[in-house]
Order: structure tokens, then sequence, then C-alpha cells
């Protein structure tokens, strides 16, 4: 291993070090299911040590991160094998497994239940504490589209709260 891979491994391992339970919890919550959100998150590490040295810093480390999981889960949910088997299982319980970091009970399960479009942007703002323009740049849209998306997030689980739950 020459100098370099083991400076690009010093600061792909730092990097899990400060962002990887964060990492671990954007995965989890776009695919829902534990085993497939691991798998996301050593695949996003993996990738940013392969690409560490085109990192630009245009953005901060953890919004890089953040974009390279999403793509990640992305790329997972347009396999083949994930949309024909996520019809056949049931649906995990990974509300409780976020819970602790997100909101008091059946508000997360309600976020939970959202589509990914408002269940996204709502964690990166609330539970990792992401400005808007971050969140553009993870999502790779636009800002006012975040602006919109966390409006109708907060309606949507505002609406779902008063009819008492979660609804898939």
């Amino acid at each position: 291993m020459t100098g370099r891979d083991g400076g690009k491994r010093a600061q792909v391992g730092a990097l899990m070090e400060l962002y990887g339970d964060q990492v671990m919890r954007l995965c989890l919550v776009s695919l829902r299911d534990w085993h497939l959100a691991q798998d996301a998150c050593q695949e996003t590490f993996f990738r940013a040590w392969k690409h560490y040295d085109r990192f630009r810093f245009e953005s901060s480390e953890k919004t890089w991160l953040m974009r390279i999981a999403v793509n990640v889960c992305r790329d997972m949910q347009k396999a083949r094998w994930y949309r024909q088997g996520r019809d056949a299982l049931p649906l995990p319980d990974t509300a409780a497994l976020v819970q602790e970091d997100f909101l008091p009970g059946p508000v997360t399960e309600v976020v939970m239940s959202l589509p990914e479009k408002y269940r996204l942007p709502l964690l990166l703002f609330y539970v990792h504490g992401m400005k808007g323009h971050e969140i553009a740049r993870v999502l790779g849209i636009s800002y006012p589209a975040v602006l919109t998306r966390l409006k109708r997030g907060r309606e949507l689980t505002r609406q779902r709260m008063e009819e008492g739950g979660a609804k898939e």
C-alpha cells in the first residue's frame, strides 16, 4: 500500500467515524430494511474511498457523503431484485430503529410511512440538521423543491397524525 492510499484510507476512516451513524440512518430511512441499509452504508464508504481524490470541496464532506448514500440507495431501489422482492416481503418496523434520534413515537411512524420524496428531506432537516441548500445538493434537486417537499411533508405528517396514524 502506498502512502497516498494510506492517507486516503485514514481520511475515509475519519469520515466513517464522524458520519457513519448518520449515513446508516439515511440508508435505513430510504430502504426501510436493516440489512440492505448496512449494505448501502458499506457501499457508500467504499465509493467515498474509491473517489476521494475527486472530491472538490465544493460542499462539506457530510453533504458529499449523504449524496453518495442517496445515489447508492436509489441504485439499489432500481435493481430488479429489489423491486420484485419488496412486494413479497412484509415491511419491517424501521420506525423503532430510527426513533431514538428522530421524533416521538407516533410522529416517527407517520414520517416513515411518507413517500421517500418527503421522508428524506424531513430526515435530513430535522435529524441531520442540514440546511435547505445542503439538502438540495444531497438530493440533486433545487432549493425551492426542497422547501416545497419540507412543507408538504410537514402537512402530510400533520394530516396523518390528525387522522390517527401512519398509512402506506
